[in-house]
């Protein structure tokens, strides 16, 4: 194993703990998080003002239908 892995292994034990569940969850919590809520733009499937949305795709709740910018218009994925 590479130094670098092993330094990496050691903050995140140090960090958590030793425990890697709590690790895993972290990383998950801030993927999700990645998504922010616009309640601004309605969804241009169900016109309901659900979306979800990070720098280039965004998601609607109500019908799960997931979009992508392109520049500042939201396209069908």
């Amino acid at each position: 194993m590479g130094r670098m892995k092993e330094v990496y292994m050691e903050i995140v034990e140090r960090d958590f703990n030793g425990d890697h569940d709590a690790h895993i969850q972290a990383l998950a919590k801030q993927s999700c998080e990645e998504f922010s809520y616009m309640q601004d733009t309605p969804c241009p499937n169900c016109l309901n003002r659900s979306l979800h949305r990070n720098e280039t795709e965004a998601v609607c709740e109500v019908c799960a239908q997931e979009f992508i910018y392109v520049g500042k218009a939201l396209r069908f994925k």
